[in-house]
């Protein structure tokens, strides 16, 4: 059982074990074991995720809660990306970053090590232009917008940028989302 933190938040990626793997001409799915998560007000949600591998720099993650301990309450999901550049284990300079998020309203600001951040009401899209290697990142919401998202960047001594989309949900309820990488 993983305790939460103080917030309230709990971080189960690295958890996550295999059930299944399916492969086709058009893609490659993956689905995980389904993972029990247990809050300290006795509150358990179950929750299953599937990853499909379509090809050509796209990620699709789907996130379907499948058991609830109370059907009245709902939980707030966060898909999140943490983020860099580089060739070791230290990235590169990351000034000049394009840092974005669109959604209701749309902001953009130029990575410059501050540990700003961006958020917008109904997030559709997340992205960095990274113009040192001609590339940008993307993270989406495919089905619905997410009630947030939010872009955060580092500073000297975390130098990365953060993507997150959150979602309110209950039973039976999915949360879908795109990581895309692409060419400039």
């Amino acid at each position: 059982m993983k305790t939460p933190t103080p917030d309230g938040l709990m971080n189960r990626c690295q958890k996550s074990r295999c059930a299944g793997i399916e492969r086709d001409p058009e893609e490659t799915r993956i689905k995980l074991a389904p993972v029990t998560l247990r809050f300290h007000d006795g509150l358990s949600v179950t929750i299953e995720t599937r990853y499909h591998f379509p090809g050509h720099g796209h990620i699709l993650i789907e996130r379907i809660i499948t058991d609830i301990s109370d059907p009245a309450a709902a939980v707030t999901l966060e898909e999140y990306v943490k983020a860099s550049y580089g060739i070791t284990e230290y990235p590169q300079d990351m000034r000049g970053i394009e840092l974005s998020v669109a959604g209701e309203t749309s902001q953009t600001l130029t990575y410059a090590y501050g540990g700003r951040c961006l958020c917008a009401p109904l997030a559709r899209s997340l992205k960095a232009r990274i113009p040192a290697i001609h590339a940008e990142l993307r993270l989406e919401a495919v089905d619905d917008p997410a009630e947030a998202g939010l872009v955060t960047e580092g500073f000297l001594f975390n130098p990365y940028f953060t993507f997150q989309l959150r979602r309110t949900m209950r039973k039976n309820r999915r949360m879908i989302t795109r990581l895309l990488i692409n060419s400039l």
